[in-house]
Order: C-alpha cells, then structure tokens, then sequence
C-alpha cells in the first residue's frame, strides 16, 4: 500500500528517489535535531555519575542496562540524545547508515519497499534493541527503510564508532548478535503471519508489539498509519478498530490508541504474538 503523505509527512518516495537522496533525511530531522529538556536524562544522569556501577540501569533502552559497567562506560562519551518524530526516516534505501539508534521510547518501522512507491513493515524496533545492525553485519548501505512509527526519545551513536566497539568489545558484540538472531527470527515470523493470518488477528498482534516497545498504554497511532505498515485498506483497519472498541479491548479517539484491556487483546491476537513475545 503506497505510503501516505497525510501520515508520513509527504515523504513517499520510490527506490530511484532514495538512490539520489541517500540518508537526507535522517541527517535532516532525526540525526541533527537535539533532543529537548528532558529526553535522555538517563545519559546526562550517568554521564554525571562516573564510575558508579548502576549508571546504564539508568537508561530505558534493555540492550545498553544489559551491558556490563565497564563496557557501558566505555560506549557513554559516544552516546548522544536525540527526539524522534514520525516524520523522521533513520535509514533508507541505498542510504548509508551514519548512526545507530538505541531506541528509549520510540518504536521504529523496518519497511521493505517496492518500485511503485509502496512499502510493508517488516518488523519492529524499540527499547529492546537497536536500529542500524546493518552498520555491522556487513549491510551498507541500508537494505531497508527504518522509519519511525511511534514518536520518543532515542541514543545514537556514530555507525563508525558502533562498528568499532563491536569488534573491541566482547559482551557488546554478543548481545548485538543475540538481538540480530531475535531481529532475523521477528522478520521471519511477520513474513509467514502476513500470509497465514487474518488483517484483525494481526492489527491485534501489532497493537500489542508497539505497546511493549513504546512502554505505554496510550499511542499515537492513526488508521492510516497502521494501514501502512500492515500493507492493509484503511477501510479494513477502521472497521477492525471499530470492533476492538466495541468489545472494549482498545479506545480510538483523534489519532491515539489506548489499550484497555491487554489480555483480551492478547486473545485477539494470531499465536504469532505468543511467538515474538517469548523470544
């Protein structure tokens, strides 16, 4: 389904127009914009606390907290703050990766996309993980679109330097390649989903992915959105949407999403679900 200018900021591009842009804009929005008051206070905190072995546990994002403290204080000075907006594209085709993103609260988008303009998600991205594995597994520059689906607060790092302290640090080189197996797996599972799976099973299953990686309740999620991301008519997305409410599993009002009951929107839910949470 072709990207939409009313969600995406007017982006929608095809391969040729992202070969002759490269990454712009992720240099633009996302890679130069610094975050406002308030958004990475736990590197401003641990960058004031030193030495102290609690420093990472400071931070949202699961892969850095799980970083011994050595290896953690080794990465800070390279770690910088920035505010994500919907608007901003981390990677995109035949674009070189210039950062690595360590999500806190936003959830990120990897979309495969197709000549005529449209684009399907892949898989997602949060505070498990990282966006930008390409930078060391070989894939430059990106094979895919990272674009952010739920607005937040992220850690970059230079690609160059991600690169280099994947090779010089042990604990980090393991934990990146765990999450690239549990990254590959996600792929793998969202693949056969799309094609086994009814559109309300698997809008159910996203709902609950974003939720777990935005940390909150409440998203800022709009029908147009959502349709987008799941290759899916935004006809189909309301209706489905409409029924959730009605059952009271989730409240839609004005662009935002509020889950209200998340067992029952775990039964909702394909088995897929069961699957990318126990990984």
């Amino acid at each position: 389904m072709t990207m939409s200018s009313d969600v995406d900021g007017g982006l929608a591009r095809g391969p040729a127009q992202w070969h002759s842009r490269g990454n712009g804009a992720a240099q633009g929005a996302a890679a130069a914009r610094p975050a406002p008051s308030g958004v990475g206070r736990g590197v401003e905190n641990a960058q004031g606390a030193g030495e102290s072995p609690w420093m990472n546990r400071l931070l949202a994002n699961r892969l850095l907290g799980a970083l011994p403290d050595a290896d953690f204080a080794r990465l800070l000075p390279g770690l910088e703050p920035v505010s994500l907006t919907t608007r901003d594209n981390l990677h995109e085709p035949l674009g070189a990766m210039r950062y690595a993103y360590f999500p806190e609260d936003a959830v990120i988008s990897h979309l495969t996309a197709f000549a005529d303009g449209s684009a399907a998600e892949v898989a997602l991205s949060g505070r498990e993980g990282v966006v930008g594995l390409g930078a060391v597994l070989g894939r430059q520059p990106a094979s895919h679109w990272a674009r952010v689906t739920v607005p937040g607060s992220a850690l970059r790092m230079r690609a160059e330097l991600f690169a280099g302290e994947f090779c010089a640090g042990a604990p980090f080189r393991r934990l990146l390649l765990e999450h690239a197996g549990r990254h590959l797996a996600q792929v793998a599972q969202r693949s056969a989903c799309a094609n086994r799976h009814h559109l309300s099973e698997r809008l159910a299953a996203w709902l609950l992915l974003v939720q777990e990686r935005a940390g909150s309740d409440e998203l800022p999620l709009t029908h147009e959105l959502i349709a987008n991301r799941l290759a899916a008519r935004r006809a189909g997305v309301t209706q489905i949407a409409c029924g959730l409410q009605k059952r009271g599993l989730i409240h839609y009002s004005r662009g935002r999403i509020r889950i209200l009951d998340r067992s029952g929107l775990e039964s909702a839910a394909c088995e897929c679900y069961g699957v990318l949470r126990d990984q």
